[in-house]
């Protein structure tokens, strides 16, 4: 895991890096010559997501590299639109092989994988084959002594080609990067391909030389990463890379509403083409932080189990970003995982067929639920209503298991909350309960108010958040500026204040600073202050006016 991860991070920055170099949407990522154009096959790799392949074309050179043979031409269908990043492209040079078996139609773009053959009119046009029987036209004939296969885009601009001839032709040297050429000849059922293949700058090779090319007949790997004596692992490790969606790491703290229910939601991952439902979410449940990632190439049914966690539901598209877990039980601790990701499985092969085909999931950032005990009371209502500059909080519950008390807790920006109130539970009951507290002293602007409800064993839990104006204009901040800050920090108070204090806090929760202040315009440094995310709070007799300002 440690090198896939490694490996996935340097992909990155390698495919941002190419991408305004090479502008690579697709490679030729290795060909199959044999002893009958029939038998043989161009394998490619799409690079970059929402690639558009209609009218590119495919086409070959001649023996000395010397000579264009006639091109394909990818047809003009929604077919060809929004191909995504990993998906590979087998291309059959004729649609019957030497025995005269029909070779698979792979048309499914689901799985990631296609496999079609040149003269197959629904997908391609152009190209001469040859006739009956032999089809031994020049188009994608792969001649042993020299060859050259190339991608075009619609444009008839250069995009990759991978050829083979032990000095290079005068049409291999004449195109642009990227490009590769393996210096040697390629006898009847050798392959040759592109070796390491570890990142994509792999994909442009030197002038001379084999560093990044292979020519085998033992490892040929038909539609899957390839392998050579370089590298077992560098091109697998860069497809499985190219499959994985994206997605922000992220730790969340879910909501609760009832008893055995718990709510949680998480930032989508990234999706091109979010209507084909190629991306989707995978999500684990565990009552221990104990997890072990899906393995690419597999697919799960609920109810299985990953390690020691389980599979509780597969969301089969990337804009639903949020799951109730309608079977837990209250008091106990429960943990989740959402892992990203695409593609369905492998169609032709089934499940579990090849890591790098079929279902691929981002084992590298993931979505982290952290423990918290299923509500164990059933909150019909809660409420935040302004009275008389007070604000009256109010909440109903149907039912109450092992529920000692309540805690009011109010914050000023809904995310950093502090206790104003507690009220006792009732412990167990079926009936409906009626609670109230009234915070005396609330926020000048917008308070953002909780309940933390307690059991008698110290578990706890949280219900939803509810907020409240107040219209309180006696004394007011009208600005703190310039935030964020990397100077002194100004503090413009709509009346001269009489003992203003200014208490503010480091992200830590540490105070930095507590002065008194009966200035209009107060003026601050912030020299000795760390760079970071601090609090200010302002007292003035009964209000209190919290910010979260930035040091630069």
């Amino acid at each position: 895991m440690l090198n896939k991860t490694v490996n996935y991070h340097l992909l990155t920055i390698l495919l941002l890096t190419a991408t305004q170099i090479f502008s690579q949407a697709v490679v030729v990522n290795g060909y199959f010559n044999a002893a009958d154009p029939r038998d043989e096959w161009t394998e490619l790799l799409v690079i970059t997501d929402n690639t558009d392949l209609r009218n590119w074309t495919l086409r070959d050179n001649n023996s000395s590299q010397t000579a264009w043979q006639t091109a394909i031409t990818f047809n003009n269908i929604a077919f060809w639109n929004n191909m995504r990043a990993g998906t590979v492209i087998m291309v059959h040079h004729r649609d019957i092989s030497s025995g005269g078996t029909t070779y698979t139609i792979d048309d499914n773009k689901a799985d990631g994988f296609i496999e079609l053959g040149a003269q197959n009119a629904t997908y391609f046009t152009g190209g001469t084959f040859g006739s009956s029987p032999t089809f031994a036209g020049n188009s994608l004939n792969i001649a042993g002594g020299g060859e050259i296969i190339q991608i075009r885009n619609s444009s008839g601009t250069h995009v990759h080609a991978l050829g083979h001839l032990t000095i290079a032709g005068t049409d291999w040297t004449a195109l642009p990067t990227p490009k590769l050429n393996h210096a040697s000849t390629a006898s009847s059922g050798d392959a040759i391909y592109v070796c390491p293949g570890a990142s994509i700058s792999d994909y442009n090779g030197p002038a001379t030389g084999n560093a990044f090319t292979a020519r085998n007949n033992s490892t040929t790997t038909f539609g899957l990463p390839n392998t050579c004596g370089a590298s077992v692992s560098g091109n697998t490790n860069f497809w499985d890379a190219l499959r994985e969606p994206s997605i922000a790491s992220q730790s969340i703290t879910p909501s609760i509403s009832i008893p055995g229910n718990i709510t949680f939601s998480w930032i989508i991952a990234t999706d091109p083409n979010p209507s084909d439902n190629t991306t989707g979410y995978i999500i684990l449940r565990n009552t221990s932080n104990i997890f072990t990632a899906p393995s690419d190439g597999t697919s799960y049914t609920v109810g299985t189990t990953i390690g020691s966690a389980t599979v509780i539901t597969e969301i089969n598209s990337s804009s639903t970003t949020s799951y109730t877990d309608n079977d837990v039980t209250a008091g106990n601790c429960y943990y989740y995982r959402v892992y990203a990701f695409r593609y369905s499985d492998d169609n032709i092969n089934g499940n579990s067929y090849h890591q790098s085909r079929g279902r691929a999931y981002n084992q590298t950032n993931f979505v982290f639920v952290d423990c918290l005990a299923p509500l164990p009371i059933e909150l019909i209502s809660f409420t935040a209503t302004a009275k008389n500059n007070t604000v009256e909080l109010n909440w109903i519950t149907a039912t109450e298991i092992n529920n000692d008390y309540f805690t009011v807790e109010r914050s000023s920006d809904g995310y950093y909350f502090s206790s104003v109130a507690e009220v006792d539970g009732a412990g167990n009951s079926t009936s409906i309960l009626n609670y109230s507290s009234i915070d005396y002293y609330p926020l000048s602007n917008t308070s953002y108010y909780r309940l933390k409800q307690t059991d008698f064993n110290g578990a706890y839990s949280y219900s939803n958040i509810v907020s409240i104006q107040l219209n309180q204009s006696v004394f007011l901040v009208e600005n703190i500026y310039p935030n964020p800050t990397n100077e002194d920090l100004n503090i413009q108070f709509n009346t001269s204040p009489n003992n203003a204090t200014i208490i503010i806090y480091n992200a830590f929760g540490e105070c930095v600073m507590n002065k008194t202040y009966s200035s209009k315009d107060v003026k601050i440094s912030t020299n000795h202050f760390l760079n970071g995310v601090y609090f200010i709070s302002i007292h003035h007799e009964e209000t209190i006016i919290q910010k979260k300002i930035i040091k630069q």
